[in-house]
């Protein structure tokens, strides 16, 4: 036997891959998640990164077009997203509250009838 703290025969240690996370698999050998690019998406960063670097005027008619097209669309998207959500948390409050007070009647319901019964049983003594 070893004097140390670990005996390396009893120990069993993996520290594992820093950042992995259990369940994940990444294809990407570089570490990164892979993801699919569109080739309109790729085309308007390529115009945009083209206008930072050289300026507006670098572009044609087609590239700024497509640039512009690509930019309102994600506006858009982004836009409509939001207000989807605003949408479902406004339903997800008007179900909770209406529930609420629907628990509230029922309770207020049966506690007057269950005092009617009360009352009706004393009433018979």
């Amino acid at each position: 036997m070893t004097d140390s703290k670990y005996d390396l025969r009893t120990t069993l240690a993996h520290y594992g891959i820093l950042g992995m996370h259990w369940g994940i698999r990444r294809t990407n050998p570089s570490g990164g998640n892979v993801r699919d690019i569109s080739g309109d998406s790729q085309s308007a960063k390529v115009a945009l990164s083209k206008a930072r670097k050289h300026g507006i005027e670098s572009l044609t008619n087609a590239e700024l077009k497509a640039a512009t097209e690509r930019i309102n669309f994600e506006e858009n998207f982004k836009t409509a997203r939001a207000k989807s959500s605003k949408r479902a948390a406004v339903g997800r409050f008007a179900k909770e509250l209406l529930l609420d007070i629907g628990k509230q009647e029922f309770r207020k319901a049966v506690a007057a009838e269950g005092a009617k019964q009360v009352g009706k049983l004393l009433l018979k003594r």
